[in-house]
């Protein structure tokens, strides 16, 4: 993944929990473990529920913007972390996130 400095990079995504009474509340996006972003409005992915067959799964569509402007070029790691209503946490595998000057 690649953004230029003093921008704005794009991230979009779904989040479910694996148990039926159990919904993901929040989303957390780090960079260098730095909290640059949490999303806590899910939008509709009927594509999502449909895959999996569950209906739940509808409402597990999130995205948000995260500014590039206090993040120094170079290569950094992006991390997600999804939270349950449930209190439980998970963080996914960091991805590479290239900042280009």
């Amino acid at each position: 993944m690649t953004a230029q400095a003093d921008g704005y990079l794009p991230i979009s995504g779904w989040a479910a929990a694996t148990s039926e009474t159990t919904r993901v509340v929040r989303v957390e996006i780090y960079v260098d473990r730095n909290l640059v972003a949490t999303v806590q409005d899910f939008v509709p992915r009927p594509d999502v529920a449909a895959a999996f067959n569950r209906p739940s799964f509808e409402l597990s569509g999130w995205r948000c913007l995260i500014s590039t402007q206090n993040i120094k070029p170079g290569e950094h790691n992006l991390r997600l972390r999804m939270l349950g209503s449930d209190g439980n946490s998970d963080f996914l595998p960091a991805k590479k996130l290239t900042i280009l000057e």
